[in-house]
């Protein structure tokens, strides 16, 4: 799964099975070693029009979690992609919330959790053929929005594309050479709230305007 979600994210039948160690052998080590689960993987429908690009795991410590949000952060989040259709919700039989992306697919910067505490260049490096993997098979894809720089360097770099050709550009919208878009915003971190170099209103605008992108003739 690209990013991590909490228990109420529906995940059924939207991941990928596929064997990671394959190609990343470090993903075989250190999952049998934390328990690494599906849940690390791209997930989403292969037709979205829209992918998330998070970034890494935080490296995971005993009794802690390995969300990329807390409690706060993550329930801004949700609200923003509900808000703008890229989540549905819904409430089962239990009487659970459950979100399920519509048109959106998650994927993570560094499938298996980095060496130390932040991930290195090298993770990003080891990890890059799962991004550019979704980036050429997903046929309805307009645009790319990355959470951070490490996601928005790790995309352009999936691509081929010079970081000196497209900056980050908090908030903003940018072509790349080849037509395909990418939306920039800083991860919706506690500390980023709180300093207001980020806010509910500027991500929920940005994703607004990846709406209106998305529902505009081609």
């Amino acid at each position: 799964m690209g990013v991590v979600t909490s228990s109420v994210v529906d995940l059924s039948g939207t991941t990928d099975s596929t064997d990671n160690s394959a190609v990343c052998p470090r993903f075989a080590i250190s999952g049998s070693s934390i328990g690494l689960s599906t849940e690390r993987l791209p997930f989403g429908p292969a037709d979205a029009s829209l992918l998330i690009v998070a970034p890494a795991f935080i490296h995971p410590q005993e009794g802690n979690d390995t969300s990329l949000f807390d409690i706060e952060t993550e329930t801004v989040f949700y609200e923003a992609l509900i808000e703008s259709g890229f989540l549905s919700r819904d409430v089962d039989k239990d009487g659970d919330i459950m979100l399920s992306p519509v048109g959106t697919r998650f994927v993570s910067v560094i499938q298996s959790p980095p060496r130390s505490d932040l991930p290195l260049p090298s993770d990003v490096v080891d990890c890059n053929h799962f991004l550019r993997t979704e980036l050429q098979t997903l046929p309805n894809l307009r645009i790319v929005l990355t959470l951070g720089v490490l996601a928005h360097n790790a995309t352009l770099a999936a691509c081929g594309v010079p970081f000196s050709r497209v900056s980050f550009q908090n908030g903003q919208i940018s072509s790349m050479p080849d037509g395909l878009m990418i939306a920039n915003s800083l991860l919706l971190s506690r500390h980023n709230l709180q300093t207001g170099h980020v806010c509910q209103h500027s991500f929920r605008k940005l994703l607004q305007q990846i709406r209106q992108e998305i529902d505009s003739p081609e």
